[in-house]
């Protein structure tokens, strides 16, 4: 499939070269030396000049490495083009990053288009025709398909490519690659399974080359183990008062849940904390988010939805409540050690995810096997059981304050949707004239493998395979029957006498259903074959009746 892999080599210092040697414009140039960059990364050496020769591109490199101006430079310098993230967070950040690259060059133009944003400006912005568009597969799909003269041009960037398909956007993926007038075509992703590997397939075109970094992180890696779940949350706040104290940390979850009830339980204990998940509004999770990235000792209760992508300065620890998946840890623990930095990683093992821990320790033996670099330090680590005791009695004290806690987030979220309900209410009422004369909005997310579709195809397998027969029989015939549309007249619904004259039940169905709808043939059908199985069926004796009905 690809023309050409680079990866890490000899030559690797001698493709390391600044700038100034790549042939950017002026105002990047600027744009790239006030952000304080003064040598390329690994993959920002070795990706820029490939793509400023117009090439497909398709690479991958550790999380931290500069994938964002690797794929932001050459997007600025070809002046227009489309980039695919696959959450809101990371969409934003990617807008303020090539915003300050492009800072000096004024007449680019960009727009940011993600869901829990007003929808109406986001329409009038693509309008406008800006230069570069960010946004999320739905959104993006949404507003592009339901709205006039929007037209998406030029370099097409797919950022994070394994999670837009871990979260379902590949249907929405795929129809905006048709869907945008692409000059080229770059995909960025961390890790690269066989639908990666359909996606660059699909989205990519000759010459490809294929660029890959590998790892020079400089990790510590402590697994913990957890043998009384009770004793969890003890642990935690150990570990971010005592070890982790006044450090930029985030902790991730694997459910909201948790997520909720683990910053009750820090605020109970004065430690600072903020939350990032998907129950809470847009406008909450930006400013949670700005709040982490502007204090210093403050920690970010996460679930994944900050698992990938964001870049925040500084982040000392990652802290995992629970132990994931393999793919999952290696983007976790990617919030840290960024750029070159030194960081540490913390993670809960309990008893039932041993044997994903038994995984990724055979994936790294797997990695040093192969000649792969060691990017971190594997370390046990425990918490005294004195200090677990001392602390979950503290917290048993706070139980009731914790409670109360609760209660009135519950209240205020209650009291929001209500206000947000009155609110559209209103405004439906208001703008009633306009909503109506709207033209309807296009069914862009359904598509012909949907999850009913699935669900009711394995309810037709699980059936007799005599009831599955028929069924499909049925089926065949209404597909095949013509739809017949007479029109409306007064119909007579006396009995009819003979019940083999097809003729008469033809009629009197097809005058019956055309006073208010289309005629269906599959109703007169079904008929036909009901009254021929019971003449052939019930003809018999009272006992042979009984056997079909148990036959049945």
């Amino acid at each position: 499939m690809f023309d050409r892999v680079d990866d890490d080599s000899s030559d690797s210092e001698e493709r390391t070269r600044s700038f100034a040697e790549m042939g950017l414009p002026r105002e990047i140039l600027l744009g790239v030396s006030e952000l304080g960059y003064a040598a390329p990364t690994p993959i920002q050496a070795k990706v820029i000049p490939l793509a400023l020769e117009r090439k497909d591109l398709c690479a991958s490199a550790p999380t931290g490495s500069g994938k964002t101006a690797a794929f932001g430079i050459p997007l600025l310098a070809n002046g227009s083009g489309v980039v695919l993230e696959p959450t809101r967070e990371l969409a934003s950040q990617c807008v303020e990053m090539l915003r300050k690259i492009g800072e000096c060059s004024k007449s680019t133009t960009f727009c940011l288009v993600v869901g829990g944003s007003d929808l109406r400006a986001q329409e009038a912005q693509l309008r406008r025709r800006p230069d570069i568009v960010v946004g999320t597969p739905g959104r993006l799909l949404d507003v592009a398909t339901n709205t006039h003269g929007v037209v998406l041009e030029g370099m097409l960037v797919l950022d994070e490519a394994d999670r837009l398909l871990e979260l379902g956007f590949e249907d929405q993926v795929r129809d905006l690659i048709g869907f945008v007038k692409r000059s080229q075509t770059l995909l960025f992703s961390a890790t690269f399974g066989p639908r990666v590997e359909a996606l660059a397939s699909l989205s990519l075109r000759k010459p490809v080359v294929r660029v890959k970094v590998a790892s020079r992180i400089r990790l510590t890696e402590d697994f913990v183990r957890i043998t009384d779940p009770a004793s969890r949350e003890a642990a935690l706040v150990a570990i971010l008062g005592r070890t982790l104290a006044a450090e930029k940390t985030v902790v991730f979850f694997d459910t909201k849940k948790d997520c909720e009830r683990v910053a009750r339980v820090l605020r109970a204990m004065d430690v600072p904390a903020v939350e990032l998940h998907g129950n809470l509004p847009q406008a909450r999770r930006t400013a949670n988010l700005k709040a982490f990235s502007a204090e210093k000792g403050l920690v970010l209760l996460a679930t994944d939805v900050a698992a990938r992508g964001l870049d925040v300065s500084a982040v000392k620890a990652v802290v995992n409540y629970e132990m994931p998946s393999v793919t999952t840890y290696v983007h976790r623990v990617g919030r840290t050690a960024r750029a070159g930095r030194t960081g540490a990683a913390v993670t809960f093992v309990s008893e039932k995810r041993r044997l994903a821990l038994k995984e990724y320790l055979r994936s790294r033996q797997a990695e040093a096997d192969a000649g792969g670099p060691s990017s971190s330090d594997l370390r046990r680590r425990s918490v005294p059981a004195s200090v677990i005791a001392e602390l979950k009695e503290k917290i048993n004290s706070k139980s009731e304050e914790i409670r109360t806690m609760e209660k009135d987030e519950f209240a205020t979220r209650m009291a929001e949707d209500a206000l947000r309900e009155t609110e559209r209410a209103a405004n439906l009422i208001a703008f009633k004239d306009e909503i109506e004369s709207r033209p309807k909005r296009a069914a862009w997310w359904k598509t012909t493998t949907t999850a009913a579709t699935k669900e009711e195809k394995k309810r037709a397998d699980a059936l007799p395979p005599k009831v599955r027969k028929r069924k499909k029989r049925d089926d065949d015939d209404d597909k095949d029957a013509p739809l017949v549309a007479e029109p409306s007249r007064k119909t007579s619904f006396e009995p009819v006498d003979d019940d083999d004259d097809h003729q008469k039940n033809d009629r009197r169905l097809k005058s019956s259903a055309t006073s208010f709808t289309e005629f269906d043939p599959s109703r007169v059908n079904r008929r036909r074959r009901k009254k021929k199985r019971s003449q052939i069926e019930f003809k018999g004796s009272f006992k042979t009746k009984k056997r079909y009905k148990r036959r049945r």
